[in-house]
């Protein structure tokens, strides 16, 4: 998992906006998009600052990844009774 953080001059949901579309133009997609801020206020009912995790995939790498771990041979356990 990798962590990025700036601090920018520039409206929240512009930011957010902006990584978006540049993760897109890279060939990722957000998959997944946590609202912190509101996630803590329903659940817990606690003030946070404005705070998205985004969840990132490139599909064709994560494909090739997965399918290349599975294209290992794997040692295997059979038990007779």
């Amino acid at each position: 998992m990798a962590y990025f953080s700036r601090n920018l001059r520039l409206p929240f949901d512009e930011v957010v906006r902006r990584v978006t579309e540049n993760l897109q133009e890279q060939g990722f997609g957000v998959i997944t998009s946590i609202d912190v801020q509101e996630t803590f206020k329903q659940k817990l009912n606690i003030g946070f600052r404005n705070y998205k995790i985004l969840g990132a995939c490139n599909p064709s790498v994560a494909y090739k990844a997965i399918a290349h771990f599975y294209q290992k041979p794997r040692h295997k356990l059979s038990i007779g009774i």
